[in-house]
């Protein structure tokens, strides 16, 4: 879902295990109460708590219409990504679903680098210090704070990223040569042999029929597959824990595509899906202490930042030197400090292959 946006509205088709070891929908008849919930990641009181509509009781069919206030106010409360559930009562037997996923994006820019989305918000910061208001420096500081404790502990959280892959054969459609993927990820275009294969070398496939498909990174959830135009519906398809895409509904996925196409023109294959890590809670506090920081400086107050100015006397002699603003990956705040001695310790590792195809960068 877009922020402040009402549509399209939540469907689900509720099931459980029948008698006979089967999977089968749940009839929904004898409902007395439909509620759809959702909470953040990092918390248990639900956001929203509000009825939803049985569309075919029978078939267990429902679904939730977002209001306004659930996609904005709601979620100004407390940072994604957000978990929801359906809450069923059958005149006093209670039964909550698995919980699902659920992702809010904004039109901002797109970030080059840097975390894909911000470690914390302004009402996390606002939460914590009575000093700040919200504000446009308010926001740039949060920014400014994701970005650097981003760094400083070797990139640990990417935070929430969307990306898009054409997956493509690399030496023809059909000679049956080494297979790779074309990885979209924030400018980068990265082929790799160790991708999805549809021949003799792939124990899940049946002759050039693909199966699946491997999605680069930690893949969280899938947004939208096209293929020649079409959008696959999600029923035909699963994300298993080893970030591979499954096909379940007895079709394939294509071999090969045009790459000149648009991602859903005619001739092409795409898959749009989200990835990475959220930032855990220390992480957030720690964000939200040197944002602050960094808002009191934006501000013009006095804050516990090093100014890069250090003076020293000794027998009468004073020597006046700059000193780093994170000197040693110390920034002189508890919080922030705290964070970087569990988890900055890691530095980005980068293996490259003679091997393996080139990677390019998009430089324009």
């Amino acid at each position: 879902m877009f922020v402040g946006n009402t549509a399209p509205s939540v469907q689900d088709t509720l099931k459980q295990i029948q008698s006979n070891g089967s999977i089968g929908p749940i009839d929904l008849s004898g409902l007395t109460s439909l509620r759809f919930r959702m909470r953040s990641q990092f918390g248990s009181v639900p956001l929203i708590d509000a009825a939803g509509v049985v569309v075919n009781a029978p078939l267990g069919q429902v679904r939730y219409d977002w209001t306004l206030a659930d996609t904005t106010t709601a979620i100004d409360s407390s940072p994604g990504p957000y978990k929801a559930w359906w809450h069923l009562d059958f005149s006093g037997t209670l039964i909550d679903t698995p919980e699902f996923d659920v992702m809010f994006y904004d039109h901002s820019p797109r970030r080059e680098v840097g975390p894909c989305t911000d470690w914390c918000t302004s009402q996390d910061v606002v939460a914590c210090f009575s000093d700040v208001a919200v504000d446009a420096c308010l926001s740039s500081a949060v920014a400014m704070a994701s970005e650097v404790l981003y760094e400083l502990s070797g990139r640990t959280f990417s935070g929430w990223c969307q990306s898009t892959i054409r997956p493509c054969q690399n030496w023809g459609c059909w000679s049956g040569g080494p297979l790779g993927q074309q990885f979209l990820d924030r400018g980068h275009v990265v082929w790799t042999d160790g991708g999805w294969r549809g021949y003799d070398n792939e124990p899940c496939a049946c002759g050039s029929w693909v199966q699946k498909v491997l999605l680069p990174g930690v893949a969280q959830s899938v947004v939208r597959v096209t293929i020649g135009g079409v959008v696959l519906d999600p029923s035909a398809y699963r994300l298993d824990p080893d970030n591979t895409l499954i096909r379940v509904d007895g079709g394939a996925w294509p071999i090969c595509q045009n790459m000149m196409a648009a991602d859903d023109a005619v001739g092409a294959f795409s898959i749009i899906y989200s990835h990475g890590y959220a930032p855990n809670e220390i992480a957030r506090r720690a964000a939200a202490q040197l944002a602050r920081e960094f808002y009191l400086a934006c501000a013009g107050q006095a804050c516990a930042l090093p100014s890069g100015v250090v003076e020293i006397v000794r027998q009468g002699i004073k020597v006046t030197r700059a000193a780093a603003m994170f000197q040693n990956g110390s920034t002189g705040l508890a919080m922030v400090d705290s964070f970087l001695a569990a988890y900055g310790a890691c530095e980005p590792t980068y293996v490259f292959s003679p091997d393996t195809f080139p990677t390019s960068r998009r430089t324009a």
